[in-house]
């Protein structure tokens, strides 16, 4: 069933830059977040709620993320994106 996805970071060399995936794990449709502002939990929230509002409730299912500490604010992220079950 699709709308299940899944979270991680790249980070770049010296930990200088860093990109956001996103996974959906029934179509592997992909999502890169955009983090060029650093990879904080402020900022990994703010690059999560957009791709996750233009989404149908159907398609947003759930958000499985490693446990790092740039998802501490996912209750944050899960008020803004409309109910979504996310979770580091």
């Amino acid at each position: 069933m699709a709308g299940h996805w899944e979270g991680d970071l790249i980070v770049g060399q010296g930990s200088r830059s860093a990109i956001g995936t996103l996974v959906d794990r029934t179509t592997r449709y992909v999502v890169l977040l955009h983090l060029a502002d650093g990879k904080s939990s402020e900022h990994v929230r703010d690059a999560l709620i957009e791709p996750f509002a233009g989404l149908l409730r159907d398609f947003a299912r759930s958000l499985t993320w490693d446990q790092g500490s740039e998802m501490s604010r996912h209750d944050e992220f899960t008020a803004a994106a409309g109910g979504i079950r996310g979770g580091g």
